[in-house]
């Protein structure tokens, strides 16, 4: 009697594609410039270096860059 055949178990988990990786490591950076942006100043305590418009609009970008990156990684339909 012949021993059952094993075969290989794909490691679960996403792929990433390297463009989406790339778009990855860019969002974090984006993420700790708006960080460092958002720190009051040290005279003005109650006012942001960057205006909440303009802090909006980055996370709609940064939002969108995410949606991105999901949807590349998000297995094949």
């Amino acid at each position: 009697m012949s021993k059952p055949r094993r075969t290989a178990v794909p490691t679960p988990g996403y792929h990433l594609p390297e463009e989406a990786h790339q778009q990855l490591q860019s969002l974090c950076q984006h993420l700790h410039l708006l960080a460092e942006l958002s720190h009051p100043e040290i005279l003005n305590p109650d006012h942001l270096i960057l205006p909440r418009a303009g802090l909006a609009h980055c996370f709609s970008q940064l939002a969108e860059a995410v949606d991105e990156i999901v949807a590349a990684a998000a297995p094949p339909a």
